[in-house]
């Protein structure tokens, strides 16, 4: 994405639009440690489905990945 960003945006305007598709990454870390105490927290939806999460969501990356590859 970034050699998309760098080939098509302005000088002026290229450090602004690479900080903003790196946005994901610099806020996720922060918001999932609450997403996660919410999970294991008397009355939330428990650790079994937040393992299923975390599994289904790498089952669906990995197949994502193949097809990038492919």
């Amino acid at each position: 994405m970034t050699f998309f960003i760098a080939d098509t945006t302005a000088l002026k305007n290229r450090a602004f639009w690479i900080t903003y598709a790196a946005s994901p990454y610099l806020i996720t870390p922060w918001i999932y440690g609450y997403a996660a105490n919410e999970i294991i927290a008397p009355g939330g939806i428990g650790y079994r489905w937040g393992f299923w999460f975390c599994h289904h969501n790498a089952h669906h990356q990995c197949s994502l990945m193949g097809l990038v590859v492919l």
